[in-house]
């Protein structure tokens, strides 16, 4: 896709320690290349100012929730005509829900020490891996390991903690490349009610449902 150059976009967002690797000319696994060609010839037929409108609106879109009652407003506005969303959510539940999908890991073991009781824990103990919840988030020093470098302060703005949550989950994702894949890896946080299927890992993750 040349009117990208991704090596140089690359290099940019991800941090220092995976730098050589993406320098080694790794392998990589690209799941639609037809839409990459298709979006490349989408781009160079249409007008850049609404190339840069779609952009910002993007942008702005995933920080609706943190610029005020104003762009709420507008946003809820877009989400019930395209989705039928008649009320925005109120904000305490906007703030817990982006916590649980940005922390799912510290936020599932405030909720598994809370709810589930010692005879489900030994229960699930006994289940294979990917049952429940992953065990290191009942270990408070594997869990502080698993967020290293994460610094969050009571004195900063909710935007900031997102800010710097968002930057540590990408430097995490970056970070990953360089290590085996996990293959007992946890993919939902044990607060969602919910089972999946991963036909990379050909198994069903089923996080949270026992209790």
């Amino acid at each position: 896709m040349p009117l990208v150059d991704w090596l140089r976009y690359f290099h940019a967002v991800a941090p220092f320690a995976t730098q050589e690797y993406l320098s080694s000319n790794p392998e990589i696994l690209i799941g639609e290349i037809d839409f990459m060609k298709r979006i490349s010839v989408l781009l160079l037929s249409t007008n850049p100012r609404i190339i840069t409108n779609y952009v910002f609106s993007r942008y702005t879109s995933s920080w609706s929730g943190e610029l005020g009652e104003r762009y709420e407003d507008i946003s809820q506005e877009f989400h019930r005509v395209m989705y039928g969303k008649e009320q925005k959510a109120p904000r305490w539940k906007y703030c817990t829900i982006m916590t649980m999908l940005l922390l799912k890991h510290a936020t599932s073991a405030v909720y598994i020490r809370k709810v589930f009781d010692q005879a489900a824990l030994e229960k699930a103990d006994q289940m294979q891996h990917r049952v429940a919840y992953p065990n290191f988030i009942l270990d408070d020093e594997k869990l502080d390991e698993r967020y290293n470098g994460l610094d969050i302060r009571d004195s900063e703005s909710y935007s900031d903690m997102l800010e710097k949550i968002s930057r540590w989950n990408i430097e995490y994702s970056f970070r990953r490349l360089t290590k085996p894949v996990d293959r007992s890896e946890f993919h939902l946080g044990s607060t969602v009610v919910n089972a999946q299927y991963s036909s990379l890992n050909s198994i069903g993750d089923f996080e949270k449902v026992v209790k």
